[in-house]
């Protein structure tokens, strides 16, 4: 849909505020809201307190989906196109690949007008491709699912969101939240609704699984699931991760089929492309803690730096070129501020020689509660032949372009050629002294990657 009234919508940011990581912190949230919503406020008393005691459930629920099964993981061993598909603009053999536009948000599945707002201004970029970087809140389970990104197709005439379909292809990578519900309504409810188009106008095949590669003559994009192994052991998952308690909390570690898929069927058509990776989790971070096991599974399958988009962490923040010890060297782009509550005033964790965070987005869009969040906002990316242009948008003045980069395959290898704010801003925080940083190889700064 293109767009709907406030009042439809059932969640707003003060609801999604302060939101623990944890998923009992998630499930208890999603009870409140189902429990205590205006559906109810103008009820008798007697009402009200049944829907209190319903609230309860969620300790019913939360056991029933963190101790039992996660949902088999599918790959593409019986498929014929075996997770890879064409980076083109239309559907002929060969595929036009002059103006491919690419729509990326991350962290966005909430429900709210902000949410909204982002998906209609990526419809106004009629993308042929369009990727939610994951995240469905508060739990990813059929009804959150349904609600929040696939427009509330039961009839309820409220809370109607849709996640903007690509002309060509439309996917959702796999985050912490899905798999709060083991990942049964990402697999068997929204994948089948998403996936690559047969011809114009026509319905969307299916994403057959949470992993895929799209690719042209001069680039190759390769979306991986780092939120399949996110999750831990229920209840001590989050403070396991924390402390670092071996095989308690979740690595966010790629799985085994992915490795094989990337080294037999992906790795051979890098050469000569530009390399671009889609995840939910951080690679690196300036803010909080990082995910580093998926970059040292690529290291020896890809050997030239990237570009690396990914969510988690609800902001916008640009990173030069990074590595961890024995993982792969990238250029670290984080879009966690699709649709929840942007956090800003959060101190770097790290200082400038240690920390390869370039600038980032601080700029207040309002306050919640007395609490200041930043705006909500996406990514478009537009190739045309070799050369890639990258704009960072926000949901002020009806669609604002905040940042803009430049980047060109030469030789098989990304070679930055251009980055430049477009809306000068005090809450704009340029880290680095040098904005080309974030573009530029390690040698043109006389030092390699930051290692973190």
């Amino acid at each position: 849909m293109n767009g709907t009234s406030s009042t439809q919508y059932k969640r707003n940011l003060e609801e999604l505020l302060n939101l623990k990581r944890s998923a009992w912190h998630n499930y208890i949230r999603a009870a409140k809201l189902e429990s205590f919503s205006w559906r109810n406020a103008h009820k008798p008393l007697h009402y009200q307190l049944k829907a209190f005691l319903n609230s309860m459930v969620w300790v019913l629920t939360y056991l029933k989906y963190r101790f039992g099964m996660r949902h088999p993981f599918p790959d593409y061993s019986s498929e014929r196109v075996k997770g890879i598909y064409p980076l083109s603009a239309d559907f002929s053999p060969n595929g036009a690949e002059e103006d491919v536009r690419v729509s990326l948000a991350g962290d966005w599945g909430t429900g709210t007008l902000e949410a909204s707002l982002v998906a209609n201004l990526i419809r106004r970029f009629r993308p042929h491709y369009t990727v939610h970087l994951g995240d469905i809140y508060f739990v990813g389970n059929s009804n959150t699912v349904r609600e929040n990104c696939l427009g509330n197709p039961h009839g309820k005439k409220f809370h109607a969101v849709t996640w903007p379909k690509g002309s060509r292809g439309t996917f959702a990578l796999n985050g912490n939240h899905e798999m709060y519900a083991n990942g049964h309504a990402y697999f068997d409810v929204l994948l089948p609704n998403l996936g690559m188009r047969a011809g114009l106008g026509s319905l969307a095949e299916g994403q057959k699984a949470s992993f895929f590669c799209l690719k042209n003559h001069h680039w190759v994009i390769i979306a991986l699931d780092t939120g399949y192994n996110s999750v831990g052991v229920p209840i001590l998952e989050r403070t396991a991760y924390l402390k670092k308690i071996p095989h308690l909390g979740g690595d966010c570690s790629l799985p085994h089929a992915i490795i094989r898929w990337i080294s037999k069927e992906v790795a051979p058509e890098l050469d000569g492309r530009g390399v671009i990776l889609l995840s939910h989790h951080q690679y690196c971070s300036a803010f909080e803690g990082r995910f580093i096991k998926p970059g040292r599974q690529l290291f020896g399958l890809v050997r030239k730096p990237v570009l690396w988009f990914w969510g988690n962490e609800h902001r916008m923040a640009i990173y030069g070129p990074t590595r961890v010890d024995g993982g792969i060297e990238a250029y670290g782009r984080c879009l966690g501020h699709g649709g929840m509550p942007v956090n800003i005033h959060t101190k770097v964790r790290v200082n400038s020689k240690r920390c390869p965070l370039v600038i980032y987005d601080d700029r207040q869009y309002r306050r919640i509660s007395g609490t200041p969040v930043g705006y909500n906002g996406y990514a478009n990316l537009l190739f045309r032949g070799r050369r890639l242009t990258i704009k960072y948008h926000d949901i002020r003045l009806e669609d604002n372009v905040l940042l803009t980069e430049t980047w060109e395959v030469s030789n098989g290898t990304l070679v930055g050629k251009d980055i430049r704010i477009n809306t000068p801003d005090p809450g704009l925080i340029q880290f680095h002294p040098d904005l080309r940083y974030a573009i530029e190889p390690p040698l043109q700064h006389k030092r390699g990657p930051v290692l973190v």
